[in-house]
């Protein structure tokens, strides 16, 4: 067996150890809580009169929120096929294309819009010009589940969840991965243990990866690894659980993870953004009135994708705070005090 094969076999084995354990403490914790009849904090960077605002509304199925450097909000509908752009209140179609079904976007620090396309199984990249470059479609010949979201380093390596939500027999790879494509166009499943990967951020310093992962016990994880300076990760663990299901999520520059998470019938009370200090310590939950699945941060707002509508919340931090794949992102901010 290759050193490389029995680190996952290792890192696999301790996830679900840890996940059995923290399953027991997240039950006793949410009866405790629902004995109480608490709902979840207010997180302290969200002032107690901001409201969430309606931007947009009556679409299909929304996700991948993206902010490109004009302002531009960019967002998926995977129920109408379309890529769309909102500004100032504008909304126009970017891109239309049911059949790639774009899910996750995000623009990297030239500009660049990266998207998972879900339909058609691959990750691409709209360059400056409008071309659009398929980085990666198949991985050992074989064609991608379907590329769910994604995070761009600097070094220009992207790493993608693929999950899968069909049936088991029609599942194109023979797990659900998470896959990096290093800047020469290489493909590396660098995970292959999580039951189903879904929403992926990186850490203000690019050390760390998270990955929210749904359990078949029904709770929502967090998962993390250390970064080598191969692009390798090592060092599996839970960064974070909740009776919730979790979904997409953004990291902003004071190492703070915002994750999107619907309740599915367990726990009307956390659906919205749950709000993790870097320690993974939960502070708190933005509830949103549909089931979220993406969000992302720009100069002081956060910004939801839920079901039919988008939405907006002010934060009550600096704009630069809010940075997203910046190369303004210090350091110490994730090494020190906030």
């Amino acid at each position: 067996m290759s050193s490389a094969r029995s680190t996952q076999d290792i890192q696999r084995r301790t996830a679900r150890f840890l996940r059995s354990v923290r399953a027991v403490c997240l039950l006793c914790a949410t009866l405790h809580a629902a004995a109480h009849a608490q709902s979840p904090d207010r997180p302290p960077m969200v002032a107690p009169n901001a409201e969430l605002i309606e931007l947009s509304n009556g679409h299909g199925f929304v996700e991948g929120p993206a902010v490109n450097r004009e302002g531009t909000l960019f967002f998926t509908d995977l129920g109408n096929g379309t890529i769309n752009a909102l500004r100032d209140g504008a909304l126009s179609i970017f891109r239309s294309s049911r059949a790639d079904a774009a899910n996750g976007l995000l623009f990297d620090e030239s500009g660049r819009l990266h998207a998972c396309e879900g339909g058609s199984g691959r990750v691409t990249r709209t360059e400056l010009d409008g071309r659009v470059s398929v980085l990666a479609e198949s991985f050992e010949g074989v064609r991608f589940n379907a590329p769910n979201d994604l995070v761009v380093a600097r070094d220009g390596s992207v790493y993608f969840t693929d999950p899968y939500f069909g049936s088991a027999s029609t599942q194109p790879q023979p797990v659900r991965g998470v896959y990096r494509i290093a800047p020469d166009g290489a493909v590396v499943r660098v995970v292959d243990y999580l039951d189903r990967p879904n929403g992926i951020a990186l850490s203000p310093d690019q050390s760390t990866l998270y990955v929210t992962n749904d359990n078949p016990a029904g709770v929502g994880e967090i998962h993390a690894w250390d970064i080598g300076a191969d692009g390798m990760l090592s060092n599996g663990r839970i960064f974070a659980t909740a009776a919730v299901v979790m979904d997409g999520m953004v990291v902003d520059a004071n190492g703070t993870l915002y994750a999107t998470s619907f309740a599915s019938g367990r726990n009307s009370s956390g659906r919205g953004v749950w709000v993790f200090a870097r320690d993974g310590q939960a502070l708190g939950l933005i509830p949103t009135p549909e089931q979220p699945t993406n969000c992302t941060l720009a100069d002081g707002t956060l910004y939801i994708t839920a079901s039919s509508r988008v939405f907006s919340i002010a934060l009550d931090v600096s704009p630069a705070d809010t940075a997203v794949q910046s190369t303004t992102w210090p350091q110490v901010k994730e090494m020190g005090n906030n």
